[in-house]
């Protein structure tokens, strides 16, 4: 049996498992180990009891349930049972493949590890990066060192690797000495995403932002400050934010007390694929100022769609838009001066949106099946042999 431990979260109703992630319904939760023989997932599932979760998709195939939590206080109150299961999922399982950074990933390495079952791992973010970008307030700036060489040690004892990036996470993650490895991004653009034509949609210039709202990650909050200075040369300029959570009300705070709550719109979760399309065609520039990626499906959407775009340097972002078009994280200044010079040259945005474009097709689905069959194969041979 091949266990993949992931940080998804479900919902168990009878013996079905169901979660809110239109992304996992079917064998989607297999992401990049579709063919894996035996494969099952662990991940946290809590039984239905009537409250309201929105829409839920069923998932097929084998689940091992873990603990069900969520934040930081519930991961620490959650950590012992979370252990024990953790353990007896690795204790069952022929092969381990650990989502990284993630703490059920990395707990599921460590125990694979000491257990000397198969690991292989998936690296798919930057913890350091995340925990120095605030996700976990001041004691995750702390624990960002450790948080990096756990996860260093993780990988370097993996007997097979997959990175969603080419080159970034690689290097900061390096795998064992001869380990195989191999680098895709689980984003397949559908085909009605590529091809659309350059220059905006719509007549009003925009910006448009996409992420979650539940941490400070994705830079909203930068974009807010930066309309309040690039609306001294464009004063019709109108910021788009897409994604809910709980530092909107943060947000919209900010957007008052700077007077640019008129210009700002917040779109909310939009969960219709047509309607986020729309928005991205509409608008001038797509913004991503994060202070933490992997390789950002959002960023690969936009430029399929052809917009121009800025992006801080960090994850994966540098390995999609050119440098020119990247911003120091937190650095206002410099995202004001490349979003205004892109918004004050129409040419300059067909031109960037056209490289774009190039790009983003690289994420169609035959582009990168072949590195998906060699993840599969990659997994499949540390099966033992009966």
């Amino acid at each position: 049996m091949v266990t993949f431990f992931s940080e998804a979260r479900l919902v168990r109703s009878g013996a079905q498992c169901l979660s809110t992630n239109k992304d996992l319904a079917g064998t989607g939760w297999t992401r990049g180990l579709l063919g894996v023989p035996g494969l099952r997932l662990a991940a946290r599932v809590r039984d239905d009891e009537g409250q309201p979760a929105g829409d839920l998709w069923a998932l097929d195939g084998s689940v091992a349930p873990l603990p069900y939590y969520v934040g930081a206080r519930g991961t620490i109150l959650a950590l012992p049972r979370l252990a024990q299961a953790t353990h007896r999922a690795v204790r069952e399982s022929d092969v381990v493949v650990a989502r990284a950074p993630g703490v059920i990933g990395l707990m599921a390495a460590v125990m694979a590890t000491v257990h000397r079952t198969p690991l292989a791992t998936e690296v798919v973010g930057d913890i350091e990066d995340v925990l120095l970008a605030g996700i976990a307030g001041a004691p995750g700036r702390r624990m960002a060192p450790i948080a990096g060489w756990v996860t260093r040690r993780a990988v370097g004892r993996s007997r097979a690797a997959r990175y969603v990036t080419q080159h970034t996470l690689q290097h900061r993650y390096p795998a064992r000495r001869g380990a195989p490895t191999v680098g895709f991004s689980s984003i397949v653009l559908p085909a009605d995403w590529l091809g659309a034509p350059c220059g905006p949609q719509s007549p009003v210039p925009t910006i448009l932002a996409i992420g979650s709202q539940e941490q400070d990650y994705k830079g909203h909050d930068l974009l807010i400050r930066a309309l309040l200075r690039l609306r001294a040369s464009s004063p019709d300029l109108e910021l788009v934010l897409v994604g809910e959570g709980r530092r909107q009300a943060y947000l919209r705070d900010l957007a008052d007390e700077l007077g640019v709550a008129d210009r700002v719109t917040f779109a909310g979760y939009v969960a219709d694929r047509a309607a986020l399309r729309e928005l991205v065609d509409r608008a001038w520039v797509f913004a991503m100022p994060s202070r933490t990626e992997g390789l950002p499906r959002a960023l690969v959407e936009a430029m399929a769609r052809s917009r121009a775009c800025v992006g801080a340097s960090v994850g994966g972002i540098p390995e999609l838009i050119e440098a020119r078009w990247q911003t120091p994280v937190d650095d206002v200044d410099a995202l004001v001066e490349r979003i205004s010079t892109l918004l004050a040259d129409e040419g300059l945005r067909e031109d960037t949106g056209r490289r774009n474009a190039e790009v983003a097709s690289a994420y169609q689905v035959e582009s990168i099946e072949g590195a998906r069959q060699q993840w599969v194969r990659m997994v499949t041979a540390l099966i033992p042999r009966r």
